[in-house]
Protein backbone atom coordinates (compact mmCIF):
# COMPACT_ATOMS: atom_id res chain seq x y z
CA UNK A 1 0.00 0.00 0.00
CA UNK A 2 1.17 3.52 -0.74
CA UNK A 3 2.79 5.46 2.08
CA UNK A 4 4.08 8.54 0.23
CA UNK A 5 4.28 9.90 -3.33
CA UNK A 6 6.08 12.96 -4.67
CA UNK A 7 4.66 15.90 -6.58
CA UNK A 8 5.67 14.51 -9.97
CA UNK A 9 3.61 11.38 -9.31
CA UNK A 10 0.64 13.58 -8.42
CA UNK A 11 0.98 15.45 -11.72
CA UNK A 12 1.41 12.36 -13.90
CA UNK A 13 -1.40 10.34 -12.38
CA UNK A 14 -3.81 12.97 -11.10
CA UNK A 15 -4.04 11.90 -7.49
CA UNK A 16 -2.88 13.52 -4.26
CA UNK A 17 -0.98 12.13 -1.32
CA UNK A 18 -3.99 12.16 1.01
CA UNK A 19 -6.16 10.41 -1.60
CA UNK A 20 -3.59 7.67 -2.25
CA UNK A 21 -2.44 6.81 1.24
CA UNK A 22 -3.26 3.21 2.09
CA UNK A 23 -4.33 2.33 -1.43
CA UNK A 24 -2.66 -0.16 -3.76
CA UNK A 25 -1.57 -0.09 -7.40
CA UNK A 26 -4.83 -1.82 -8.26
CA UNK A 27 -6.76 1.20 -6.99
CA UNK A 28 -5.25 3.56 -9.60
CA UNK A 29 -3.92 1.42 -12.47
CA UNK A 30 -5.53 -1.21 -14.73
CA UNK A 31 -4.78 -4.76 -13.59
CA UNK A 32 -2.18 -5.59 -16.29
CA UNK A 33 -0.06 -2.61 -15.23
CA UNK A 34 -0.60 -3.10 -11.51
CA UNK A 35 0.40 -6.77 -11.76
CA UNK A 36 3.83 -5.77 -13.13
CA UNK A 37 4.38 -3.08 -10.48
CA UNK A 38 3.46 -5.42 -7.64
CA UNK A 39 5.65 -8.23 -9.02
CA UNK A 40 8.66 -5.90 -9.04
CA UNK A 41 7.89 -4.74 -5.50
CA UNK A 42 7.74 -8.35 -4.32
CA UNK A 43 11.07 -9.10 -5.99
CA UNK A 44 12.68 -6.25 -4.04
CA UNK A 45 11.18 -7.35 -0.71
CA UNK A 46 12.09 -11.00 -1.23
CA UNK A 47 15.65 -10.36 -2.42
CA UNK A 48 16.40 -7.41 -0.17
CA UNK A 49 18.34 -5.78 -3.02
CA UNK A 50 17.65 -2.94 -5.46
CA UNK A 51 15.99 -3.96 -8.72
CA UNK A 52 16.10 -2.02 -12.00
CA UNK A 53 13.47 -2.72 -14.61
CA UNK A 54 11.39 -1.18 -17.37
CA UNK A 55 7.84 -0.43 -16.31
CA UNK A 56 4.96 0.80 -18.46
CA UNK A 57 2.32 3.11 -17.03
CA UNK A 58 -0.82 4.47 -18.70
CA UNK A 59 -1.08 8.23 -19.13
CA UNK A 60 -3.45 10.60 -20.90
CA UNK A 61 -1.44 10.51 -24.16
CA UNK A 62 -0.92 6.75 -24.07
CA UNK A 63 1.39 4.30 -22.29
CA UNK A 64 4.76 5.65 -21.14
CA UNK A 65 7.85 3.54 -20.49
CA UNK A 66 9.98 4.16 -17.41
CA UNK A 67 13.29 2.90 -16.11
CA UNK A 68 12.47 2.21 -12.47
CA UNK A 69 14.92 1.53 -9.67
CA UNK A 70 13.22 0.06 -6.62
CA UNK A 71 15.00 -0.65 -3.35
CA UNK A 72 14.02 -1.74 0.16
CA UNK A 73 13.64 0.66 3.06
CA UNK A 74 14.87 -0.84 6.33
CA UNK A 75 14.04 -0.18 9.95
CA UNK A 76 16.56 0.21 12.77
CA UNK A 77 16.98 -3.56 13.00
CA UNK A 78 17.77 -3.85 9.29
CA UNK A 79 14.49 -5.49 8.33
CA UNK A 80 12.88 -4.35 5.08
CA UNK A 81 9.50 -2.78 5.72
CA UNK A 82 8.76 -0.90 2.48
CA UNK A 83 9.84 -0.34 -1.12
CA UNK A 84 10.98 3.00 -2.51
CA UNK A 85 10.99 3.60 -6.26
CA UNK A 86 12.60 6.20 -8.53
CA UNK A 87 11.52 6.29 -12.17
CA UNK A 88 12.75 8.09 -15.30
CA UNK A 89 10.54 8.46 -18.38
CA UNK A 90 12.30 6.89 -21.38
CA UNK A 91 9.29 6.87 -23.71
CA UNK A 92 10.90 9.13 -26.30
CA UNK A 93 14.12 7.11 -26.24
CA UNK A 94 12.15 3.88 -26.75
CA UNK A 95 10.28 5.48 -29.64
CA UNK A 96 13.56 6.54 -31.25
CA UNK A 97 15.05 3.06 -30.74
CA UNK A 98 12.01 1.52 -32.45
CA UNK A 99 12.25 3.99 -35.33
CA UNK A 100 16.00 3.37 -35.69
CA UNK A 101 15.41 -0.38 -35.73
CA UNK A 102 12.74 0.03 -38.41
CA UNK A 103 15.03 2.21 -40.53
CA UNK A 104 17.89 -0.26 -40.20
CA UNK A 105 15.59 -3.04 -41.38
CA UNK A 106 14.55 -0.89 -44.36
CA UNK A 107 18.22 -0.18 -45.13
CA UNK A 108 19.04 -3.89 -44.97
CA UNK A 109 16.17 -4.74 -47.30
CA UNK A 110 17.20 -1.99 -49.73
CA UNK A 111 20.87 -2.99 -49.68
CA UNK A 112 20.07 -6.67 -50.20
CA UNK A 113 17.73 -5.88 -53.09
CA UNK A 114 20.29 -3.64 -54.76
CA UNK A 115 23.01 -6.25 -54.24
CA UNK A 116 20.83 -8.95 -55.78
CA UNK A 117 19.90 -6.77 -58.76
CA UNK A 118 23.53 -5.79 -59.38
CA UNK A 119 24.92 -9.27 -58.98
CA UNK A 120 22.55 -10.87 -61.49
CA UNK A 121 24.20 -9.24 -64.55
CA UNK A 122 27.63 -9.82 -63.02
CA UNK A 123 26.95 -13.55 -62.89
CA UNK A 124 26.01 -13.38 -66.57
CA UNK A 125 29.22 -11.53 -67.46
CA UNK A 126 31.31 -13.99 -65.45
CA UNK A 127 29.69 -16.95 -67.21
CA UNK A 128 30.06 -15.41 -70.68
CA UNK A 129 33.72 -14.57 -70.03
CA UNK A 130 34.37 -18.16 -69.04
CA UNK A 131 32.60 -19.49 -72.13
CA UNK A 132 34.58 -17.15 -74.41
CA UNK A 133 37.88 -18.24 -72.94
CA UNK A 134 36.99 -21.91 -72.94
CA UNK A 135 35.40 -22.16 -76.39
CA UNK A 136 37.11 -19.39 -78.35
CA UNK A 137 40.36 -18.77 -76.48
CA UNK A 138 42.53 -19.99 -79.35
CA UNK A 139 40.76 -17.76 -81.87
CA UNK A 140 40.89 -14.67 -79.65
CA UNK A 141 44.65 -14.60 -79.49
CA UNK A 142 46.63 -13.13 -76.63
CA UNK A 143 45.11 -9.65 -77.06
CA UNK A 144 41.52 -10.87 -77.06
CA UNK A 145 42.18 -13.25 -74.19
CA UNK A 146 43.64 -10.38 -72.17
CA UNK A 147 40.54 -8.29 -72.79
CA UNK A 148 38.20 -11.08 -71.69
CA UNK A 149 40.32 -11.65 -68.59
CA UNK A 150 40.10 -7.90 -67.91
CA UNK A 151 36.29 -8.18 -68.03
CA UNK A 152 36.41 -11.07 -65.55
CA UNK A 153 38.65 -9.07 -63.21
CA UNK A 154 36.30 -6.07 -63.45
CA UNK A 155 33.40 -8.36 -62.56
CA UNK A 156 35.28 -9.60 -59.49
CA UNK A 157 36.09 -6.00 -58.48
CA UNK A 158 32.43 -5.00 -58.84
CA UNK A 159 31.35 -8.00 -56.78
CA UNK A 160 33.82 -7.05 -54.04
CA UNK A 161 32.56 -3.46 -54.14
CA UNK A 162 28.97 -4.65 -53.67
CA UNK A 163 30.05 -6.71 -50.68
CA UNK A 164 31.86 -3.68 -49.24
CA UNK A 165 28.70 -1.60 -49.63
CA UNK A 166 26.70 -4.24 -47.77
CA UNK A 167 29.26 -4.22 -44.98
CA UNK A 168 29.09 -0.43 -44.85
CA UNK A 169 25.30 -0.59 -44.50
CA UNK A 170 25.73 -2.89 -41.48
CA UNK A 171 28.16 -0.57 -39.68
CA UNK A 172 25.39 1.30 -37.85
CA UNK A 173 24.59 -1.83 -35.83
CA UNK A 174 28.12 -2.96 -35.03
CA UNK A 175 30.98 -1.65 -33.00
CA UNK A 176 33.65 -0.26 -35.29
CA UNK A 177 36.81 -2.37 -35.29
CA UNK A 178 40.09 -0.67 -36.12
CA UNK A 179 42.49 -2.77 -38.19
CA UNK A 180 45.88 -2.03 -39.75
CA UNK A 181 45.80 -1.32 -43.48
CA UNK A 182 48.64 -2.06 -45.89
CA UNK A 183 48.99 1.29 -47.67
CA UNK A 184 51.29 -0.09 -50.36
CA UNK A 185 48.71 -2.71 -51.38
CA UNK A 186 45.90 -0.14 -51.30
CA UNK A 187 47.84 2.33 -53.47
CA UNK A 188 48.89 -0.38 -55.96
CA UNK A 189 45.27 -1.54 -56.26
CA UNK A 190 44.09 2.05 -56.84
CA UNK A 191 46.77 2.60 -59.52
CA UNK A 192 45.80 -0.65 -61.18
CA UNK A 193 42.16 0.40 -61.34
CA UNK A 194 43.08 3.84 -62.69
CA UNK A 195 45.33 2.33 -65.35
CA UNK A 196 42.47 0.15 -66.60
CA UNK A 197 40.36 3.28 -67.17
CA UNK A 198 42.91 5.03 -69.43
Amino acid sequence: RYMLINRQFEELFPVTNPELMGKTDYDIFPKEFADAFVANDHTVMESGFPVQSEEVAPQDDGPHTYISVKFPLRDASGAAYAVCGISSDITERKRMETELHRRNEDLDAFANTIAHDLRAPLRGLRMLSGVLLEDYGAELGSGGTGLVQGVAEAVDSMDALIEDLLEYARLSRREIELQPVGLREAVNEALKQLASQV
